[in-house]
């Protein structure tokens, strides 16, 4: 669903995908990132996994033979070269600052699955466009929104609409090159039997 979150949102010269996980969900996202970008760039942050920079970009090149690897010296070196950053940890507290993000980035934040995790800044959950799979499970999970909100940053009325309102042509996606873009998935079997399918 990330994937296709990245076909409908992106800005249109979105090509440098950050990449901030080194598991399963990490060297999915990248096939996907090889697939549907011209100039498909890969970049890790050094450090954070307790894995070397080698390993970092062993793993994408074992994804993929066609998708440039890059290990930058720190995570906002990393989200400085960026259009677009995947998110899938586990973190309890936000894994970028959000000063570091390009003006108009697209996040695809698939982690942070319960109530108490946050790997996204609240500021940057405030001032973006946010577009979720699935309005209950969101607000029952997603820890990236739930804590803005009982911090009093946003109110339910903050996020926009469920990515299968875009994909149906209800509601549309980026309208601009400016501004930032984030997709929230908490994980609904139903939405991903349904993007195997298809």
């Amino acid at each position: 669903k990330s994937g296709s979150s990245r076909s409908i949102i992106p800005s249109a010269s979105a090509s440098s995908g950050l990449r901030r996980s080194n598991g399963r969900r990490g060297r999915c996202w990248t096939r996907d990132h090889h697939a549907r970008t011209n100039s498909p760039r890969v970049i890790s942050p050094a450090g954070g996994w307790g894995v070397s920079s080698e390993t970092i970009v062993a793993s994408v090149r074992f994804t993929t033979a066609f998708c440039h690897a890059e290990v930058a010296g720190s995570s906002g070196e990393a989200l400085a070269k960026a259009d677009v950053v995947c998110t899938a940890t586990t973190a309890s507290s936000p894994v970028f600052a959000d000063g570091d993000l390009l003006a108009d980035v697209h996040i695809n934040a698939v982690g942070a699955y319960t109530p108490e995790m946050q790997e996204i800044p609240a500021e940057t959950i405030a001032r973006a466009k946010v577009v979720i799979d699935h309005h209950a499970s969101s607000m029952a999970e997603a820890g990236d929104l739930i804590i803005p909100m009982n911090e009093g940053r946003i109110g339910k009325d903050h996020i926009y609409v469920e990515l299968g309102e875009i994909a149906a042509g209800l509601k549309p996606g980026r309208t601009t090159d400016d501004g930032v873009t984030l997709f929230k998935s908490v994980g609904l079997a139903i939405q991903d039997v349904a993007t195997a399918v298809k």
